[in-house]
């Protein structure tokens, strides 16, 4: 009895399972077949993986919220909220830096570019202003200074793009020369810009070719709100130098405009600060002679004859030099100045409006 149903219920265990092959098994395999399989069993994970329902939390989850109280999802909430805020400010923030590094880029770009047009419109301005005959008269008198000295350059403007050789700049009017050492400054009637009158012995000589001409190099930072880095140049002549400061050679910013951008951030280093100071006496010079009315070639010519054929080390130290004497005779001015006055208000004899 008991065996007849041992042998029963195996025989309805064995009715319940299905021995049958899949039907696909009963074709020969084919690469093609197992790929379009494999193929839809991912499609089928995919759509199942994105469905509402995958993405719900789980029931440990859902369970422990419930079990936590008013307080505490409260304080879950906030803690979520002050992060979601703080992703927000660090969002904001970097977008701050961001627009603040493009504004900055643009103003560099908008003064390069803007020195460009006005050197562009000067030359132009230049070439309408003079007539055929004073072209046919003066047939080279923009390429030379005084007794052959190179002419300034305009700013950013190529060989290919600047007048021909035979068209001359004209000032109009009285030009007042420096006063050279040993000289006498004499007005002189209308005359080329670029001539003024000279003795032989005030003639300045070549400069000194002994050492390699080296041009400015400036490295920009990857980061706008670091300064670049500098490599200090260096020049043969005066008009050079003062092309570097004021209006830039070979393609880069005049040194001029890294002072104005950057201010001292850019020449930290010591050889470049070295170098600057040496280049800033000459240009304060050529300053001080154009605010007194001189044209700018002439008092980078005067400059370039007082150095002759010594260097611009020497040039610079000439100059600081003289300010330095210039400064101390005005400070004993300034005390006599004040010492009689003491004495004259000590007198009575001062008026009272004036004490």
């Amino acid at each position: 009895m008991d065996s007849t149903q041992h042998q029963t219920s195996s025989e309805a265990v064995v009715a319940d399972v299905s021995v049958k092959r899949p039907p696909e098994d009963d074709e020969p395999f084919h690469i093609n077949r197992a790929t379009k399989q494999q193929q839809a069993m991912e499609d089928r994970d995919y759509i199942h993986r994105q469905t509402p329902s995958s993405r719900a939390p789980s029931e440990a989850t859902v369970q422990g919220l419930k079990d936590k109280t008013a307080g505490e999802l409260v304080s879950t909430i906030l803690q979520m909220q002050s992060s979601h805020e703080q992703q927000v400010a660090d969002l904001q923030r970097q977008l701050a830096v961001v627009s603040r590094q493009m504004e900055q880029l643009t103003s560099i770009l908008n003064t390069h570019f803007t020195s460009q047009i006005a050197a562009i419109r000067s030359v132009q301005q230049d070439i309408v202003s003079i007539s055929p005959q004073q072209q046919a008269s003066r047939p080279s008198r923009l390429t030379t200074g005084i007794n052959g000295a190179h002419a300034l350059p305009h700013p950013y403007v190529s060989a290919s793009s600047q007048p021909p050789a035979s068209v001359p700049l004209l000032l109009p009017g009285l030009v007042a020369t420096p006063k050279p050492r040993g000289g006498v400054a004499t007005p002189t009637p209308s005359q080329d810009r670029f001539e003024t009158p000279f003795n032989p012995s005030q003639t300045p000589t070549s400069p000194d070719n002994s050492f390699s001409k080296t041009e400015l190099d400036i490295t920009f930072s990857s980061d706008p709100n670091q300064p670049p880095t500098v490599k200090p140049s260096r020049l043969d002549t005066v008009a050079e130098v003062w092309e570097e400061y004021r209006y830039g050679r070979n393609g880069n910013l005049s040194v001029e405009s890294l002072e104005a951008r950057w201010g001292p951030r850019w020449r930290r280093d010591y050889e470049v600060l070295k170098w600057f100071r040496r280049m800033k006496i000459i240009t304060d010079k050529i300053k001080q002679y154009i605010a007194d009315g001189i044209d700018e070639q002439t008092a980078v010519n005067e400059l370039q004859a007082m150095r002759q054929n010594r260097s611009l080390k020497w040039l610079s130290r000439e100059l600081e030099d003289d300010r330095r004497l210039t400064k101390k005779q005005w400070k004993a001015a300034r005390v006599a100045a004040i010492a009689n006055k003491q004495a004259m208000l000590s007198s009575g004899t001062v008026p009272a409006d004036r004490a």
